[in-house]
Formats: structure tokens, sequence, C-alpha cells
């Protein structure tokens, strides 16, 4: 197992503040009992101060399955801790365990409300999940949103003592910490106040999928109401055609060679500057809902929580809305009378991306396909795009596509949720809105090409809407081209902060200057491809790296097998048509700009920055194995393994 990689990182989150429970590492106290814990004694069976083995420091809290069937949970019970109502309580355990425990174990903060206790939620629990049985340490966290009326809080971790050998769990750095936004804006008032920003980004959303983009069929009415209020960006592109250097992009303005968080185990170097962190220098309040594990793609292990006061994340997509949906709600009073300050929301919506979940099979159900109305994952997507012939038919292609629109369609509703807690809570008139994808999807639009990964368009064009009240008049249409990198600047020219000189982007609010280059580009090294457009053509690359260490899937940029691709998207918007022979000078012309980026970033002709990748747990492994990021048909690399002429193959990945 590689878990021990993921101590490292323990000391950064709790960097920002210190744990506010006492004794957290259960160094303190005479044995059995850790000083501020107390624990239940069921037939003798209890939590113990022990020197067996601990995370960090010396002792850990044991709890010693003996034998007898003791199907009663043992509680361990911090001492309470003051709050107010919209807090959040953010709480961290390491645990382990020796042997197998047939119960499951359960961690959460329990609030006091009239002098009774009870569960607030969400806790951390997973019944019957083997990989809550790591022998090695292995972190858990959960962020949790007082609600009104609750004064104290304490942290809880139960299990019943049931097995028939000899077993253990094992629990050390307990640790607990209070981020306040209710206490953020006491701190601000009378200060200047400052522009709201909510920050919206969905996990591969097509742009053609939306009502405002020209989609008649898929109900989109929040999106469309958003961009009737703003201004809808057509010709926006992608800086990667894969989620995680996308999002590093979007935080940093930079090109993934840049900030080097290229691959799945790679992580945001401290070096970058981030958006969150010039926000909150500005004075803003930052805080992120995320989908993630903790120790893999976007969670705090990999350093994505840089400048936020507060980053909540889970792999369970329902939470992470019901999540930001309880933060509105509980500080709704605070949101609306605020007299300085501001808040950034950055909320990772991992919808519409894979799986697609059939919501409604009464409503698509598929009656033609010889798969019925399935739910499509990777391993569905991946046979039906081409790797087994005769899996599916022509039918179970367009069902595809019908599902991934229902997701599309429940990705509207909850942008529609969020703005109307915001509404709700009177900030809605004045709140800015940028709202984009990380990348598009494809669905055989280009023939032997799904899911994304890709360089081609319906992969890299995204939807970009902005809503800036008193910035950007409303109902205008943009032709203009642009890319992630621009988000940054954008906002923080909307906030009234600096823009890091090492960004590559511009602020979307001026005009663009005369020496702002004609052309967007997108890397995609994980996948082999590099790609640059101008207002009309495109120049897609592909098998323009090659895999270096297949163990650590690092990938090297390598343009000597690179074939080149043309088109002329003005007439050929689906690129089904590659025109490099009829169009010579434009190819050159194209290839000459493309290699100059590449030397200015370092991708030819030098060795470029060095990625800094991490070890994943087995359970995120399992979890990020789940949704396609790993494993599956995908070489280690990176790159997907049964390849057509050029590389790409018969459809991209599923990232």
């Amino acid at each position: 197992m590689i878990i021990w990689s993921i101590c490292l990182f323990s000391a950064a989150l709790c960097a920002s503040a210190e744990p506010a429970n006492i004794n957290s590492g259960f160094e303190a106290g005479e044995p059995p009992a850790a000083q501020g814990w107390q624990s239940d004694d069921i037939e003798g069976a209890r939590w113990t101060l022990t020197e067996d083995m601990a995370h960090e420091g010396k002792r850990s809290m044991k709890l010693q399955c003996a034998g007898a069937l003791r199907e009663t949970p043992v509680r361990l019970v911090g001492e309470p801790v003051a709050v107010s109502a919209g807090d959040a309580v953010e709480f961290m355990v390491w645990t382990r365990s020796h042997g197998t425990p047939r119960s499951a174990l359960k961690v959460y903060a329990e609030g006091q409300e009239r002098g009774a206790w009870r569960t607030l939620l969400p806790m951390v629990d997973r019944p019957q999940s083997e990989r809550w049985m790591n022998s090695e340490w292995t972190p858990r966290t959960e962020a949790v949103f007082v609600p009104g009326g609750v004064g104290q809080v304490r942290l809880v971790a139960e299990a019943a003592a049931v097995s028939e050998i000899r077993v253990s769990w094992y629990l050390d750095d307990f640790s607990l910490r209070i981020v306040s936004f209710r206490g953020y804006c006491e701190e601000r008032k009378g200060q200047d106040r400052l522009p709201d920003i909510y920050l919206a980004t969905p996990d591969a959303l097509a742009q053609n999928t939306l009502g405002c983009y020209g989609e008649a069929r898929v109900p989109t009415p929040h999106l469309d109401r958003l961009a009737s209020e703003g201004r809808v960006y057509t010709q926006a592109s992608a800086a990667s055609p894969w989620t995680k250097p996308s999002f590093a992009s979007i935080h940093s303005g930079m090109y993934p060679s840049q900030h080097t968080v290229e691959g799945v185990y790679s992580a945001l170097p401290d070096r970058v500057t981030t958006l969150a962190e010039q926000l909150k220098q500005r004075g803003y309040f930052t805080i992120a809902f995320v989908w993630s594990p903790y120790d893999g793609f976007l969670g705090p292990y990999m350093q994505f929580g840089q400048g936020f006061d507060l980053y909540v994340h889970s792999e369970d997509e329902a939470l992470v809305t019901e999540q930001i949906l309880r933060f509105l709600e509980t500080n709704r009073d605070t949101l609306g009378s605020r007299t300085g300050g501001g808040f950034f929301i950055w909320h990772h919506i991992f919808e519409p991306h894979i799986p697609y979940v059939n919501w409604r099979p009464d409503f698509v159900p598929n009656t033609e396909g010889k798969l019925g109305p399935v739910t499509i994952t990777g391993l569905v997507l991946r046979r039906i795009s081409g790797c087994e012939p005769g899996f599916a038919n022509e039918a179970d292609e367009r069902y595809v596509h019908d599902v991934y629109k229902l997701e599309v369609n429940r990705t509207d509703s909850i942008i529609g949720e969020v703005l109307g807690r915001m509404q709700w809570a009177g900030v809605s008139d004045t709140l800015n809105v940028l709202f984009a994808a990380d990348h598009g999807e494809s669905f055989n639009e280009k023939p032997g090409i799904w899911g994304h990964c890709t360089p081609y368009e319906t992969c890299m064009r995204i939807p970009l809407i902005v809503r800036f009240p008193g910035r950007v008049p409303p109902g205008e249409r943009d032709s203009e081209l642009v890319n992630q990198l621009d988000f940054m600047p954008t906002i923080l020219d909307l906030a009234g902060a600096p823009i890091p000189p090492e960004c590559e982007g511009r602020s979307l609010l001026k005009p663009a200057p005369a020496d702002v280059s004609p052309y967007s580009i997108s890397e995609g090294l994980a996948y082999q491809c590099l790609s640059i457009r101008d207002a009309r053509y495109k120049l897609a690359v592909v098998n323009a790296s090659q895999p270096k260490d297949v163990e650590k899937s690092i990938n090297v940029w390598d343009l000597t097998q690179a074939r080149y691709e043309l088109y002329d998207l003005q007439d050929d918007p689906l690129e089904l048509h590659e025109c490099a022979a009829a169009l010579p000078e434009v190819l050159e012309r194209l290839k000459q700009a493309l290699l100059a980026h590449c030397e200015h970033v370092g991708i030819t002709g030098k060795a470029g920055a060095v990625p800094e990748n991490k070890a994943l747990a087995d359970d995120t492994r399992e979890a990020l194995e789940a949704v396609g990021y790993i494993g599956g048909d995908k070489a280690k690399g990176g790159a997907v393994e049964k390849r057509g002429e050029g590389g790409l193959g018969n459809m991209g990945g599923l990232f």
C-alpha cells in the first residue's frame, strides 16, 4: 500500500488554524483515558489510549474487538466547542485497522440543541465497505454547517466491538477546526464591500447541449436566464482536453506545461499563485465545493485548496450540491446583512460527467437498443464506442446521448437551486457569475470520437457565460476567441485585485490589446495531443507525446512522431474533412505559431518543468477507477491503449 505519502499533507491542512478541540493527537492523559475524551464501556469494550501505533506522536486511541459479539456501538466523544449558526465544522481523523472488523467505523459531529445532542450531517460513514479496512493510516475528512439553535459541537467516533477474531480499530489526530463566515463578516463591518463572485464549473459539459447555444430539445431554463442577463461567448476553448489540467489553468491563468498539473497523480505546486490566494489577499472569504476524494484528483492533498478558507470536498456528487446549499441556507441572514467584505465561491459540479445516470427511464426507455435503460459507466461507453463491435446498436448510441442530456438538465437544476438560494438570501441582484465547463464531450459527431481527452472541437469548445451586473450589458453574444486562461485575470479585474505577471490570459472586461495573440492553444500531454486555432482554422496534433514512466503515469513531449490535422471550422465545424494538403500556407502558419508557443512554455528543445506527482491511497484509486479517471483500457502513461493511426483510436478518454 502507498498511503504513507498522504501523511505529508496533514500539517498543511491544519496550517491555516490550530485545532479548536483539545488533545486532538491523544498525547495528553494517562492510560486508559485521553484528556478531553470520554469513552463508553460496553461489557468491558472501550476506546483506550495506547502506544501500540500512532499516526503522529506516540499515542493513538484503540478499540479492541476481543471476540465477544457486541452489537452496541462503543462511542468515543470529545469535549464541546462553542459555535454559531452557519459556522463550518471541519474535522479530520486518521484511521487504520488491525485485522478486518465486522462493523464499520462512523465519524461525525454532534450539535447541542435545547440541551440535547444530535448528529449533524453529513457523517463520515462507509458501512459494509472494505475501503475502511486499511492496515495503513488513512485520512477521513468532512465539513458540517451548523444549523440554527446549535451552540456547541463535539466530535464522535463509534464502532461495535464485533469480531470472531482479535482485531482492532485505531484513531489518531482527530482534529476539529471552525471556519466562520459570520465571524469574517463581523471583522469587516464598515470596510469596503467587495463584489460577490460565484465560479460555477460543470464537468464535461458540451457547449451544444444548452438552450442558449441553440439546443431546443434540452430544457436548461436557469442557464438560459443567466445567459439573457449576461454575455455568452460562442468561441471559448479549454486549456486542456481533460479535467485536472483544465482546472489548474482556470485557477492559475497558466498553461498546463507551466503549472505542471498534467497527470492524474500531479499536484498543484506551491510556487503557483492561485486565484483564491489573490482574492484572499484582496480581503475575500474564499470557499470551494468540489467533487474529489481527499487525496486524489482535485482534493486538498493535491493542493487545490491553496488560498481557500474552507475547501469542502466529497466523492459523492450529490453531497457536494447539498453542502453548498447548506452553506447558503445556514448563512442566509449573514449573506443579506453584510456591510463589508465579499465572498468567492468555486462550485465544481460533477454532472454531466460519466457515469450518465438515467434519472427518467420512463422518459428515456431505450426500447430499441440492446442494452435497455442502463446507467452509462466508463466501461459501457468504451464498449459502445467501438472497443467491442456488436455490443450495442445505433439506438444504444442515441440513448447514450439522450441520457447525457438528462444529466445536462440536472446540471441546470443544480445551478437553479444555488441561484435560488442566493436570491433567497438577497444577494442575487449584485452577484457576479462566471459559468464555464472544464471541457466538452464528444458523441461520435466526428466518427469514432467519444468522450473527451481529444483535440477536437466537441471536446475543446466549452460553454462560457458571464453575468457581471453593471460591468457587462445583458443579452450580449461575443464571438471573440477566448480561453480558460482568461478566467483568472477577468475575475481578479472584477474584484480589483492585482493580476500576477505569470498569468498568460487577459481580462475579458477590457478590450483585447493590439498585441494579444490571435490564437487559442490547448495542451494534452497525458493524451498525446496539442491544438491551436484562430477565428476560422484549427490545427490538431496527435502523437505529440510519448510515455516516459508508465508506473508514475508520466509522459514527455515529443513532436518527432506527431501528425498534424488541419480543419476549416467555418465550413466544416465537425472537423470531418482534413484540409492540410489544400491549404499549405494556413498549415505552415499555424504550425509555426504552435512551435513558437512550445518554445515559450518549454515543451520543445528544453527539459521543461518537473511535475510534482503524489501517490494515491488504494481506496482513492478505487473511487477514481469507478468514474473512469484511472484503470480501464487506458495505458498507465495516460493514453488510450486501443489506438488507430495517429494515436487517439476510436475514443478519447473519460476524464
